[in-house]
């Protein structure tokens, strides 16, 4: 069986990106809860010299989406205003959107 660009990115990355928008969803429910304030988690850094969360977040969108977007031959517009878990989530839905409309044609490359 061979494999595709496509069938080794898209969906993998769409799994991925899925998975991590229900995780922000828990993390807003847990926040709503009064656990944990929502400005400790948008300012967390999982190590002192790490970036914060919201750039943790565009870099998942960058290795994922844009990827994708790179193989389709686009440009994958950069998620800015990560202000809110609402924010962080939206941007990541918006790349999973973005995976389901892949297509393996879009993602062929000719030898």
């Amino acid at each position: 069986m061979l494999l595709s660009i496509y069938d080794i990115s898209a969906p993998v990355f769409r799994q991925y990106l899925a998975a991590f928008s229900d995780i922000l969803g828990k993390a807003e429910a847990h926040c709503a809860s009064g656990a944990l304030s929502e400005a400790e988690v948008i300012g967390f850094r999982f190590y002192a010299d790490m970036e914060p969360f919201p750039f943790q977040v565009r870099q998942a969108l960058v290795h994922s989406a844009a990827m994708v977007g790179v193989l389709r031959g686009q440009s994958y517009p950069r998620a800015e205003g990560l202000r809110t878990l609402t924010d962080c989530r939206a941007a990541v839905d918006a790349a999973v959107a973005y995976m389901d409309a892949a297509t393996p044609a879009d993602l062929s490359i000719d030898p």
